[in-house]
């Protein structure tokens, strides 16, 4: 019970996903804006239940040029297709 407070406590907010085109060249990127969707109604009960097949834990390390380790930090990772699963309500805000 009390990871599932936690779980709730860091996650219950709401994810916006920004999809967009990228353009490069040699001085600077730019965007272009795809879609936006706000998803709303996190279940932490979902999250305990799907978290050993759709989520991943992944605990990211790097070297320094000095052969320095470094770490990048841990990070959750899901697949776009089970993000619906978490969240009760998307809302689609743009588009193109």
């Amino acid at each position: 019970m009390l990871e599932e407070q936690e779980v709730s406590r860091k996650l219950s907010g709401c994810l916006l996903m920004i999809e967009a085109d990228t353009r490069r060249n040699p001085d600077r990127e730019g965007f272009r804006l795809k879609s936006a969707k706000l998803y709303t109604g996190f279940s932490t009960r979902k999250f305990v239940e799907i978290v050993r097949g759709a989520i991943y834990l992944d605990i990211g390390f790097g070297r320094y040029p000095d052969g320095r380790l470094h770490n990048h930090g841990t990070a959750w990772r899901i697949r776009k297709q089970d993000i619906l699963e978490l969240y009760a309500i998307m809302t689609m805000y743009l588009k193109t």
